[in-house]
């Protein structure tokens, strides 16, 4: 904002612990209301784990990049399943063939 040069500057250094390596994107934590917040303290605010996946899934690309076949959504990873319903926003589907664009908007659960 003030166009000065702030990467390098941060507050906490942050390093992955070895004894959790295999917990590295398996993980599933239930953030509740406090995703909002800008800070939260732990000791204050247990989260519940929600699940240990047995496997590895990719991260979530970002709804900016995040471009799919319609008849490819139901065997996206859970965890972008659970990513996609989780926001109301505008979508654009585009028929391969003829090129039209359809705008729909995602407004309630699921």
């Amino acid at each position: 904002m003030l166009r000065h040069d702030i990467s390098g500057f941060h507050r906490y250094a942050m390093h992955p612990l070895e004894a959790l390596a295999e917990y590295q994107d398996k993980v599933v934590i239930d953030w509740g209301p406090g995703t909002r917040a800008w800070v939260q303290l732990a000791r204050n605010q247990a989260k519940p784990v929600t699940e240990i996946a047995q496997q590895y899934e990719p991260p979530f690309p970002g709804f900016r990049s995040f471009v799919r076949p319609v008849d490819a959504i139901s065997s996206l990873p859970d965890g972008w399943k659970q990513v996609l319903r989780s926001v109301k926003g505008v979508y654009v589907l585009v028929d391969r063939d003829s090129g039209h664009q359809y705008v729909g908007s995602a407004k309630g659960e699921q």
